[in-house]
């Protein structure tokens, strides 16, 4: 929490001292149609009153405010920009599920080179119950984590950006699940034009290394707890395009993803029978509009739909067990200044 108003104080000092200071503040509404990813199993078991899985309900609608500040200056032909943004996350229902997510991000552009260096984190976020063999009671997982990024893009011929980044995300679990304590790395590939429309299309690959242990003296190879390593691809692409309609202005985005994840478990299926052989396919689309009512009022609504495919070599109830549908609808009502 510190750290979220250290960032903002930080950019809006910078802004008001260095350069050109901006922002928005906002305020909206979101539905989430399976907030814990659950199967069609496991709704059908929490819906029989089966498996309470520690929700209230399994959808929920999202309160979520936010501001972001910006700034802007050149100094020599060097053009510096950065901002720093909060939202905070209330669910009307599940309320253990309120999260706060911070993000900052600082860029160098000089000619056609422009680096950019960002960075999120997030203090607490539960992501779903979860068995606990310590306890032999259901436990929600929370974590905190932290994201760091780098990316170098240069403009070639006919407009079109070429570029390289690379991130690390570390995720640090609650006393239940040490054993998902996480690192990982990726390293991503892009192309992208911005004329007369946006357009860009990448490549992700992420190795993700979990800790696979739960008590001081084990390791990961000698713990009877569950390793959720992994390796993963995730081909992406995004259109947008900004227009006026009867002059008022109007920008429109898509967004597509495909994910595909293979988990590099090695323990014996009896302690790890939920990751050991087992790979999953995620896709996702999501469209949005915004709109300016004016020059400073804006709206957003945007629908996000997550579909993942699951299976394993060793363990036939996967499908069962792993496979979601997911939908996130979302408006917002924003004022820039």
């Amino acid at each position: 929490m510190k750290f979220a108003y250290i960032i903002v104080v930080f950019v809006s000092l910078v802004s008001i001292a260095y350069g050109g200071f901006s922002g928005a503040i906002f305020s909206g509404f979101r539905y989430d149609s399976n907030i814990c990813k659950l199967s069609d199993y496991d709704l059908a078991r929490f819906s029989t009153g089966e498996k309470d899985f520690l929700l209230d309900t399994s959808d929920d609608g999202i309160i979520r405010t936010g501001t972001i500040l910006k700034w802007k200056n050149r100094i020599s032909g060097i053009n510096l920009d950065g901002s720093g943004m909060i939202i905070h996350n209330i669910y009307i229902s599940n309320g253990y599920k309120d999260y706060l997510y911070c993000a900052f991000d600082f860029a160098v552009r000089r000619k056609n080179t422009r680096l950019k260096i960002s960075g999120t984190y997030i203090p607490k976020y539960a992501s779903r119950a979860y068995l606990d063999d310590d306890t032999d009671s259901t436990k929600w997982a929370s974590y905190w984590s932290s994201t760091a990024k780098i990316e170098l893009r240069q403009r070639t011929f006919f407009g079109i950006y070429i570029g390289g980044k690379y991130e690390y995300r570390f995720a640090r679990y609650n006393d239940y699940f040490p054993e998902y304590d996480s690192q990982r790395n990726a390293f991503g590939i892009f192309a992208a034009k911005y004329v007369p429309f946006k357009s860009e299309i990448g490549y992700y690959f992420y190795t993700s290394d979990a800790r696979g242990y739960d008590r001081d003296g084990e390791s990961k190879e000698t713990s009877d707890e569950s390793d959720i390593s992994y390796e993963q691809d995730k081909f992406y692409t995004s259109l947008g395009y900004d227009s006026k309609i009867h002059s008022i202005q109007t920008e429109f985005d898509l967004d597509f993803a495909i994910f595909h994840r293979v988990y590099v478990s090695t323990k014996p299926y009896s302690t790890d029978p939920l990751h050991l052989g087992r790979d999953e396919n995620v896709f996702s689309i999501k469209p949005a509009a915004k709109i300016f009512i004016t020059d400073n009022l804006w709206t957003k609504t945007s629908a996000e739909y997550f579909q993942r495919d699951a299976r394993s070599e060793y363990n036939p109830d996967i499908p069962k067990l792993r496979d979601y549908n997911r939908m996130r609808t979302t408006i917002t009502l924003g004022w820039n200044f």
